[in-house]
């Protein structure tokens, strides 16, 4: 081959080599790409994404110079790690699967409810899980006019699987699945971007998809820019400088990197992510939480199943996680995602500690939790002068502080009023509820860890009884750790704590009373 083409090149003028040579290496890199989704043709194509973290192999690039989208093969479009203000750091690879992924599952739901099919099935390239979708018409779908039902169902559906089927690839990289068999993936799994970045990769691309003065390429690059620019997108140096500055704290180690950070954060709780903000990188930034897509298609009178069978050597820890029944081979994200997150997140607390999977600000999570435990006492009593005195003291242990303070003003038998946030509040463009994620301080020492988050009016959280012991369990609002077997069992410490706290005030009553005569 090599010698055909230095044959051909000495027969051919100056600009015919050089138009022939750029020829060859698209065409190789065309080739070479169709064994990972093709030159824009059939299911999208494998990009490499990177950790936000800055070390070796990272790339970070400028919000505004990420080139042209490309659903096939294209060496202008520039992947790596950006920064937005209100997003934190975005993965533009994992941004761009995702979006490719919806623009895929669009179409293919698109022709199929024109052909009247029911049935369909699709794969990442990146998994070997088969994905099983059935859909289900409304009785009067022959006498309407199908076109513009069918495009909005399936753009909503495409989204919604889209998402679904990516975060189904980061729970499978938890339990130690490998794209390629050589790299682990473990400490990209959940990476404090990776969510975020899949989910408004779902949102841009349906206002691609909807843009019909452009194709999808030239539509996506200027949704992506949109988006970016709205969100406060930065510079790379600035996405290294984020990065760099959490050294030590989300992430440590270069070429072996172990991520300390996690965002856990796929919905379940508000039908919101939010995304992990670097502090102090830009000013009055505030985490803008995003919409997760849902398949609630009823409106048009549609219904859909959806499920998963898993094909990885690790199916059978995550089936285990939700199946009583061991003859049970298939994932209903629905049903089960509630639970498998629950598990993962029991594991991330007790291998990197409470505040593995929420950004944390000690300073104002002090302040309102004491404001809220306590809203009668005295103003002055949660200021930062206390905060300033116990870092002058070399005792600065936001958990412990939480505790002592929480005893010392409102020391009532009511052991709610002891739960420490680790999050500071959001709201979702100020229309949703305030939607705190928190997890209980040590009050006593055996005061398990968790994170509770409270529902708003709008979403439901999803319950599963899949979890043995457990009558009721809404993941990832209360989430119990290992050292607790069952919720019921929690609840009988908390129950025997609250009496410590009974017997304490009665204590602390006497005493004061001796001090006062």
């Amino acid at each position: 081959m090599r010698r055909v083409f230095v044959r051909t090149l000495s027969t051919l003028t100056g600009n015919q080599a050089g138009k022939a040579i750029r020829f060859f290496i698209l065409g190789s890199a065309c080739i070479a790409a169709l064994s990972t989704g093709g030159c824009g043709f059939g299911q999208p194509r494998r990009r490499l994404g990177c950790y936000a973290t800055s070390t070796p192999g990272t790339r970070f690039v400028s919000s505004d110079k990420l080139g042209t989208h490309s659903y096939g093969f294209n060496l202008f479009e520039k992947n790596g790690i950006t920064y937005a203000c209100n997003a934190g750091h975005i993965d533009i690879a994992h941004l761009r699967i995702a979006a490719d992924n919806t623009k895929y599952m669009t179409e293919k739901i698109y022709k199929g409810m024109l052909a009247d099919q029911t049935d369909f099935t699709f794969a990442l390239v990146a998994d070997r899980s088969k994905h099983i979708v059935k859909l289900s018409y409304p009785d009067n779908w022959q006498q309407i006019d199908k076109e513009p039902v069918a495009r909005e169902v399936s753009l909503q559906l495409g989204q919604y699987l889209a998402f679904s089927a990516t975060t189904w690839h980061e729970m499978l990289t938890w339990f130690g699945y490998r794209t390629m068999a050589i790299i682990p993936e473990f400490s990209s799994a959940f990476s404090w971007e990776d969510i975020y970045s899949n989910l408004i990769g779902t949102g841009i691309a349906a206002k691609a998809i909807q843009d019909t003065d452009h194709k999808y390429n030239k539509a996506m690059t200027l949704a992506l820019s949109q988006e970016l620019e709205r969100l406060g997108g930065r510079s790379g140096r600035v996405a290294r400088k984020a990065a760099e500055k959490v050294r030590g704290e989300w992430f440590t180690g270069n070429l072996a990197v172990s991520m300390k950070k996690r965002n856990l954060d796929i919905g379940i709780d508000d039908g919101f992510v939010t995304p992990m903000i670097v502090p102090g990188i830009c000013s009055n930034a505030k985490p803008e939480p995003y919409p997760v897509p849902s398949h609630d298609v009823s409106r048009y009178g549609f219904s859909m199943d959806y499920h998963i069978i898993p094909k990885e050597f690790e199916k059978g820890k995550i089936l285990r996680i939700v199946h009583n029944n061991r003859s049970k081979k298939t994932i209903t994200p629905d049903t089960h995602y509630a639970s498998i997150m629950a598990h993962i997140a029991n594991v991330a607390i007790d291998k990197y500690g409470p505040h593995v999977a929420t950004p944390y600000d000690p300073d104002t999570v002090i302040t309102k939790e004491l404001a809220r435990a306590a809203p009668s006492s005295n103003v002055d009593r949660h200021n930062s002068i206390r905060i300033a005195a116990y870092k002058k003291a070399g005792k600065y242990n936001p958990d412990t502080i939480i505790a002592k303070e929480l005893a010392r003003i409102a020391p009532s038998p009511n052991v709610d009023r002891y739960s420490s946030p680790n999050t500071t509040a959001h709201t979702a463009a100020g229309k949703k509820d305030e939607t705190v994620k928190a997890s209980t301080a040590k009050v006593a020492n055996n005061i398990p860890k968790v994170r509770v988050t409270r529902k708003t009016k709008t979403h439901n959280t999803p319950k599963s009884t899949a979890v043995p012991g457990n009558k009721e369990y809404p993941a990832l609002r209360v989430i119990v750790p290992s050292k607790t077997k069952n919720y019921d069992a929690f609840h009988k410490i908390l129950d025997s704590t609250a009496k410590k706290f009974e017997l304490m005030e009665k204590k602390w009553k006497s005493e004061l009373k001796g001090i006062d005569r």
